[in-house]
């Protein structure tokens, strides 16, 4: 499905909002910012969830959310907190996942920031917003 694209063109490529990262396999992924983070049962962007596409994502508690795609493990410490509580508290620049998926641009990270909500509208540019020097 194409969406139209936002005023930022370069978040729209291939039909889809974000970023992807090319990584190599068990690269390992940081969490932006503090948060709550849960597995995503559905994600009304992308498809799927955490059983398709490993998805999941951190609530910033602010009206931020970061959402990571194509990760095949989370943190054992991360897993066992979201099955005791339903999420797991991160905080900034923790080591929360490892990459795994190995699609047609061979193993990457795909990454969006997500504002005020979770659909297509919501998705913006976290460079062009200044979440990050």
């Amino acid at each position: 499905i194409n969406y139209p694209p936002p005023d930022n063109d370069f978040l729209w490529y291939d039909g889809h909002p974000g970023y992807d990262y090319s990584v190599g396999d068990g690269g390992l992924v940081q969490a932006t910012a503090d948060g709550k983070l849960y597995k995503a049962k559905k994600d009304s962007v992308n498809g799927g969830g955490w059983i398709k596409y490993h998805t999941f994502y951190i609530d910033h508690e602010n009206g931020y959310s970061s959402w990571y795609l194509h990760c095949k493990n989370l943190e054992p410490a991360i897993e066992s907190e979201i099955e005791q509580n339903g999420f797991a508290s991160v905080y900034k620049g923790q080591v929360i996942a490892a990459t795994g998926n190995k699609g047609v641009k061979g193993y990457h990270l795909h990454f969006e920031v997500r504002k005020g909500g979770y659909d297509h509208e919501n998705v913006i540019d976290p460079y062009k917003e200044g979440l990050w020097e």
